[in-house]
């Protein structure tokens, strides 16, 4: 299967001299998520709804060409496991297609989960075996200013809702909820926005899209088929009670596409560190080459994919870190999270897990 096969082929565009305010009205009326900027025919970048929305203010005229991604490109005649190795090591959502230079459609992960089932056979995995567990969601009752915080901070589009008892309740989308937070002033009332009113003070479930979930025991596939059904980047995932205890995401799915590219190494990839976080980057892959030479000779594979996503959380002035993990490389898929104040230990922690459990693999294998 080809790029060409599942980019979708009309493109909205805005032009280099746009303004933000232009781009966040097509972002809101069209529900798109990522728009190229072009300068011309001539491919400038890609502005991305999420990375915008998590700045601290914007100047609504200033031009769009200012916060955009410079992002790898796509060939219509791309393999579809090369462009899937491409939006997984560049962490971008959605990737251009180009042909001799103009744009001619854009890849999106939404473009490769409509087509999951035809790229991907059978795995026989299941929801429980790939998504994070110990979900962070919001509950029906908070005030859209705390659904606000935790979205922004998971990266996500969407976040689960959960009644008093911890069952789910419904999926607030981000598109939803910046909508509903719109003044008749055309401005944001809280976030990163600056407004001269008060906060709206709008609860989670007035808000919140129906109850979308998958359950435990639910195929993979399945899971790919709710989410193009319903326009939705993760699925919540519950037990047989109803309640919350895991979440599959776009990137999880994704994350467990063997490509077979020949790539040697562990291809690692990081989310949700910022510009300024070189020590943290520095330390993730100093750590993670140390645990690729271990884990190829546990395993005897030369090849893999580990992603990483941090999480942080201010409390009492202090920054806790939440790094949930997947390793995938040819029948192995294993996923490990850790939550501490230090950095440094939940790598260590997470990496030491690995070791732990593929030397296990490798005995039970053995015997």
């Amino acid at each position: 299967m080809k790029a060409k096969d599942i980019m979708t082929e009309k493109v909205l565009t805005l032009s280099a001299d746009s303004k933000v305010s232009q781009a966040l009205s097509i972002f809101g009326e069209k529900r798109v998520h990522s728009i190229p900027i072009v300068n011309g025919k001539k491919y400038q970048g890609m502005l991305i709804y999420r990375d915008l929305i998590r700045r601290r203010s914007i100047q609504f005229n200033s031009k769009a060409s200012g916060y955009v991604t410079s992002t790898p490109v796509i060939s219509p005649e791309d393999d579809v496991l090369a462009v899937i190795d491409k939006i997984r090591s560049s962490g971008i959502a959605a990737l251009p297609v180009l042909a001799k230079g103009s744009l001619t459609g854009i890849i999106s992960t939404a473009d490769i989960v409509r087509k999951y089932n035809e790229i991907v056979r059978d795995t026989g995995l299941t929801a429980m075996d790939v998504m994070s567990s110990d979900p962070i969601a919001v509950r029906e009752t908070d005030a859209l200013d705390i659904a606000h915080d935790k979205i922004r901070i998971l990266r996500e589009y969407e976040i689960p809702v959960v009644d008093d008892r911890g069952h789910t309740a419904g999926i607030l989308r981000l598109d939803d909820m910046m909508e509903k937070a719109i003044t008749e002033k055309d401005k944001i009332s809280y976030g990163q926005y600056k407004s001269t009113s008060a906060p709206v003070k709008v609860q989670v479930g007035s808000v919140m899209d129906n109850d979308v979930h998958a359950m435990t025991d639910t195929p993979v596939s399945e899971c790919a088929d709710l989410m193009t059904e319903h326009s939705l980047h993760i699925i919540p995932v519950t037990d047989r009670e109803g309640m919350l205890v895991g979440v599959v995401s776009q990137s999880d799915l994704i994350g467990i596409i063997n490509t077979n590219l020949s790539q040697e190494g562990l291809l690692m990839t990081i989310s949700g560190l910022d510009h300024g976080d070189e020590d943290l980057y520095d330390m993730a892959y100093r750590d993670a080459e140390k645990f690729a030479k271990k884990f190829s000779k546990i395993t005897g594979h030369s090849n893999g994919t580990l992603s990483v996503h941090v999480i942080r959380y201010k409390e009492e002035g202090s920054t806790k870190y939440s790094v949930r993990t997947r390793l995938i490389s040819g029948g192995i898929s294993l996923t490990v999270d850790s939550f501490d104040w230090n950095f440094g230990k939940c790598l260590y922690d997470i990496f030491e897990t690995y070791e732990n459990r593929l030397r296990k693999m490798k005995e039970k294998k053995v015997q």
